[in-house]
């Protein structure tokens, strides 16, 4: 679906809006989720198609999207796995079970790889969710659960979509001006009273055992829903038996909700700017425990899983002059910048001709963002998110050059810039809608919240794609493979 293309495009118009943005291939080393090296789970490019190949025994297939390598669309590769993963006490940090995680919620593209993978693990009563087959919208939620029978429990694996979910991705920007992020919150209770109804279903009287996994807005959504099991106390499982992995996941949770669970772990990539929103200064946390993948030799960590792959330079502040202070001197400092950027007041925004206030054009707080911006940015990601992948791509040619972006500050710009590629590609749009929104950000928000950063993004262009590349999955697969947990 142009996951990759989409997200660089989203990415793009989105600081646009919210600033103005092969087999010959040398894989490895060997993924696997034991603790002893098996070098014959290898790494291998493969099409995204599900693959007819058996899969060994004692083995499970990854599927993981290719962003960042144009010659292939997925990394293929069967991976050890070990059961007794789960005798262990779910407190206790697991890097094994935390790859075997990844995998789950990074093949959980489409039912047809999730059922595979299960299969693979002899796994059974599975579930798919009804958006597997019918179209997602903007406050859905793909979902896939399974169970295994282990000596003495009932394993449950609760895997969230995070790739490929077209328009439930603008999920992300429902915040919701009180509580949990709303989108995160609605998709959470989904997912808990299915969960409710599953083990009702089967499983009421037997001991319990959870596996959680997602990636991006579905780690978002894993982490309120094991906030909601722990705290409501409804589903009959102790915390030592509930394992929960999210990866590069958003914030979701107030601060009374963001416990400190020690079976929670949420691994993060520091420069990744999708776990630092919705930002803390609104008020939204993570339960569990964050741990940080990055390492400063990121781009070898990266050449070594895939040596095709080649990450843009980074390129710190360039001072002005002696007095001028330096705005950012690494990457994870980049993101950072970026955040304090757009949450900031500046009297200079007033103007009467336009009707623009601090009131109606800041998004320092929580609710400002959700009075000025959020359902217009969350209406124009769903279409982007709609638009197939030849749309992407000629909307990213149209978007090559600075004066094209520029353009975008015009009345209807952006209007005129999407319609033809919605129309072409017939998605259902409501263009009274449409035009609201596109206007009601452009140039409004490029002028005022976003102003530093277009500058920002006139010199440092790099950095803001190499931010994008640090939330890709094959990034993430690498940093974690080479994390080294402290003993």
């Amino acid at each position: 679906m142009g996951n990759m293309k989409k997200f660089y495009l989203t990415s793009l118009i989105t600081i646009s809006l919210l600033l103005c943005g092969c087999n010959t291939n040398k894989k490895s080393p060997a993924f696997y989720s034991s603790s002893e090296s098996d070098p014959s789970s290898s790494v291998e490019p493969s099409s995204s198609e599900p693959s007819e190949e058996p899969v060994p025994e004692g083995k499970v297939r990854f599927h993981i999207p290719a962003s960042l390598n144009s010659a292939i669309s997925e990394y293929k590769m069967d991976v050890t796995y070990d059961m007794s993963l789960f005798d262990n006490d779910a407190k206790t940090f697991n890097k094994d079970l935390a790859i075997l995680s990844f995998g789950s919620a990074l093949t959980n593209q489409n039912k047809e790889l999730m059922k595979g993978f299960f299969d693979n693990m002899h796994f059974d009563n599975q579930y798919a969710c009804e958006y597997y087959d019918s179209k997602p919208t903007e406050d859905s939620i793909g979902y896939y659960i399974a169970h295994k029978q282990l000596d003495d429990s009932e394993l449950i694996a609760i895997s969230m979509r995070g790739w490929n979910y077209e328009k439930e991705w603008s999920s992300n920007l429902k915040v919701g001006i009180s509580g949990n992020h709303a989108g995160f919150d609605e998709s959470a209770m989904i997912v808990y009273n299915k969960l409710k109804e599953y083990i009702s279903a089967s499983y009421a009287t037997n001991k319990l055992k959870l596996w959680i996994n997602g990636y991006s807005r579905a780690g978002g959504v894993s982490n309120v829903l094991a906030s909601k099991i722990l705290s409501l106390g409804e589903i009959p499982v102790e915390q030592k038996d509930m394992f929960v992995y999210t990866f590069e996941a958003p914030r979701g949770l107030t601060s009374e909700n963001a416990i400190a669970y020690e079976n929670v772990f949420n691994l993060v990539n520091a420069p990744d700017i999708v776990p630092k929103i919705a930002p803390a200064e609104y008020g939204l946390y993570r339960c569990g425990i964050d741990i940080n993948t990055y390492v400063t030799n990121v781009d070898e960590v990266v050449q070594q899983f895939d040596s095709e792959i080649t990450l843009p330079t980074f390129k710190p502040y360039e001072p002005i002059d002696e007095e001028d202070p330096i705005l950012f001197a690494n990457e994870t400092q980049f993101s950072d910048y970026l955040i304090s950027s757009l949450l900031r007041e500046d009297p200079n925004w007033i103007d009467d001709s336009q009707g623009w206030t601090i009131e109606n054009t800041a998004m320092n707080t929580r609710e400002r963002f959700c009075n000025n911006y959020q359902e217009s940015i969350r209406y124009l990601l769903a279409m982007f998110f709609s638009l197939s992948s030849q749309s992407v791509a000629e909307l990213m040619e149209s978007l090559s050059n600075i004066s094209s972006i520029i353009s975008l500050l015009q009345e209807d710009g952006l209007y005129n810039l999407l319609l033809p590629k919605i129309q072409q590609d017939q998605i259902e749009y409501d263009d009274n809608k449409l035009k609201e929104a596109c206007n009601a950000l452009m140039p409004k928000i490029a002028i005022t919240v976003g102003n530093k950063l277009v500058a920002c993004y006139l010199q440092y262009g790099d950095n803001f794609t190499r931010m994008i590349n640090m939330h890709m999955p094959e990034v993430n697969l690498a940093l974690i493979n080479n994390y080294q947990p402290e003993p």
